[in-house]
C-alpha cells in the first residue's frame, strides 16, 4: 500500500533456474527504501555511517544490575546494549566478535563453530552503472523491449546481467536513464584476486557492453563498484534449519546478554 514494493512490469529476457517462479517485485525508490520503511514502522532510530570497531562484555555491577554489551565505534564513541544482533558478512562478523568475549564463546560453542563459519564462501563480482540524460529514453525504447536481460556465456564470458534499471523500477517521470551491468562470479574473483586496476576493469567492461549493445550513446557519468561480497556461494547449515546462531558462554560461565549472529551465511 505504501508503494515501497510494486510488481515489476517490464519483461525479463532469459533467466536462471535459481530464480524460480512467481511475481517479480521492484523497489521504485531503491532497495534502501525497504529498510527505511521497516525502521519507520518501528520505535528504532537507526544510526548510520558508523563502523563498529569493538564489542566487549561488561560485567554487572550491583545486585540488580545486568551485564551488557559495550560497542565501540571507529570514532571512539561507546554505547551499551542489553543484546546485540550482528548481521554482516562472516569475515566482518568474526573480526568484530574477536575483539571481545564473543570470539571465545564461538570457539566453545557446540554444533556450529568457527571452522563452519570460516568455511562459508561468497560470490564476488563487479557492478557497473551507466547514467544517460532523459533524452536517451527514446534511444533505449527503439532498440530494446526488455527491462532486464540475462546474458549467456555464448554472448559474453564476463557479463551475466544487464538491466534498463530506470525502466525496471517503473521510471516514467522523464528523469535520468540508467543501465546496470553485473559481471560473472569467476570474472569478479579473478580480477579482484589479481588486484586489477579499476581503470582496466572499467575499460574492459565498457568494451564488452558496447559489443552487446552497440547502439548505446555515450554516458553522462558512470560508477563501477567492486562487489567483494555479493551472495553466499557455499553456506553453513545451522541445526534445525535455523537462520541465526545465538552465542552463550561455555558451561559454567556467567549468564550474559544476548549475542546473536545473523549475517548472510
Amino acid at each position: 500500500a505504501a508503494g515501497v514494493l510494486v510488481p515489476m512490469r517490464g519483461r525479463i529476457e532469459g533467466g536462471r533456474a535459481a530464480d524460480g517462479g512467481g511475481t517479480n517485485y521492484v523497489a521504485p525508490q531503491g532497495v534502501a527504501s525497504i529498510v527505511e520503511r521497516v525502521f519507520s514502522m518501528s520505535s528504532l532510530s537507526p544510526c548510520c555511517s558508523r563502523r563498529a570497531a569493538a564489542l566487549r562484555h561488561v560485567a554487572a555491577r550491583g545486585e540488580e544490575a545486568r551485564s551488557r554489551w559495550e560497542l565501540t565505534s571507529a570514532d571512539g564513541r561507546c554505547e551499551q546494549f542489553d543484546g546485540v544482533v550482528v548481521a554482516c558478512p562472516i569475515p566482518d562478523m568474526l573480526a568484530l566478535i574477536d575483539t571481545g568475549e564473543g570470539g571465545a564463546w564461538l570457539d566453545g560453542a557446540s554444533g556450529v563453530g568457527r571452522a563452519d563459519l570460516t568455511g562459508v564462501q561468497y560470490s564476488s563480482r563487479y557492478a557497473l552503472t551507466l547514467f544517460y540524460p532523459a533524452s536517451a529514453a527514446a534511444v533505449f525504447a527503439a532498440h530494446i523491449d526488455w527491462a532486464a536481460r540475462y546474458v549467456s556465456k555464448a554472448d559474453d564470458d564476463a557479463i551475466v546481467y544487464l538491466a534498463h534499471d530506470s525502466a525496471k523500477r517503473g521510471g516514467e517521470d522523464g528523469g535520468a536513464v540508467s543501465l546496470v551491468v553485473h559481471t560473472s562470479v569467476p570474472y569478479g574473483i579473478r580480477a579482484l584476486k589479481a588486484a586489477e586496476p579499476e581503470e582496466s576493469v572499467l575499460a574492459d567492461l565498457r568494451a564488452r557492453v558496447g559489443k552487446l549493445l552497440p547502439w548505446l550513446p555515450e554516458p553522462e557519468s558512470l560508477v563501477l563498484r567492486p562487489w567483494r561480497v555479493s551472495q553466499v556461494r557455499y553456506p553453513v547449515a545451522l541445526p534445525g534449519g535455523a537462520a541465526c546462531l545465538p552465542l552463550r558462554p561455555a558451561a559454567g560461565g556467567r549468564a550474559a546478554p544476548a549475542l546473536v549472529l545473523a549475517g548472510d551465511a
